[in-house]
């Protein structure tokens, strides 16, 4: 049965629906993004999910025009719940990261702080299938979940004033890449030379909540080869 959500109205431009905090809670949200595109209610500006909510912008005027009210339409959003369009078959990305120095800050502190090598740190991270929950912090940056417990540290006592663009980092459960050079207090692992964020792109964002991510291990020359993040 499909999760129900708590919807809550937002100004007079914006409503949140909110769900349980239970680890169905990202099937739930992306089966409720769902249910709202297929509806292709023209007044709808924007949907932001998050870890256990999604926040829906809206146009009041044209919301009014189309023959509803926030209230009557807020209901209609926890109808959706009853019977939600199926969403979307996620899209698997496999991103390249090197390891090596320089470019895994903290990998030997972090594998020490384990308990294990650095090779097993590595075969560990890469063995994992990612899953985008949602995208925030800064444009394009991901938060994935599904790091393997046996990975999970709190983040970096001393936060780093400037982490390299394209940086692969975990803190806690979740694991995140960089899109640009930013201050930061997460391990980084190693880092990938994809661009997670063009303006220029029709999606400037490349990965989006729901979407896959598999971790493909190169050399420096490699990520030299495939051009700097």
């Amino acid at each position: 049965m499909m999760a129900i959500p708590q919807i809550i109205p937002l100004g007079d431009s914006a409503v949140l629906a909110k769900f349980d905090s239970d680890s169905a809670a990202s099937v739930a949200i992306q089966g409720f993004c769902a249910a709202v595109q297929a509806r292709a209610w023209p007044f709808v500006r924007d949907l932001v999910p998050a870890f256990r909510s999604v926040c829906i912008h809206y146009d009041p005027l044209r919301l009014y025009g189309h023959g509803w009210t926030p209230t009557t339409w807020c209901a209609e959003l926890a109808v959706l719940q009853c019977a939600p369009a199926g969403a979307p078959a996620a899209r698997l990305h496999r991103l390249p990261i090197c390891y090596e120095a320089g470019f895994g800050l903290d990998l030997d502190a972090a594998a020490q702080q384990l308990g294990v090598t650095v090779e097993a740190l590595i075969e560990q991270h890469l063995a994992a299938v990612y899953t985008v929950a949602m995208i925030g912090f800064a444009p394009g940056f991901p938060y994935l979940e599904g790091l393997p417990e046996r990975l999970r540290l709190p983040r970096r006592a001393t936060p780093r004033s400037a982490v390299p663009a394209g940086s692969v980092a975990i803190a806690e459960d979740l694991c995140g890449i960089y899109p640009v050079q930013l201050p930061g207090g997460w391990h980084v692992l190693g880092r990938t030379p994809v661009p997670l964020f063009d303006i220029h792109r029709p999606s400037p964002s490349l990965l989006q909540a729901g979407d896959r991510v598999q971790f493909e291990r190169i050399d420096s020359l490699q990520f030299a080869a495939l051009g700097p993040c």
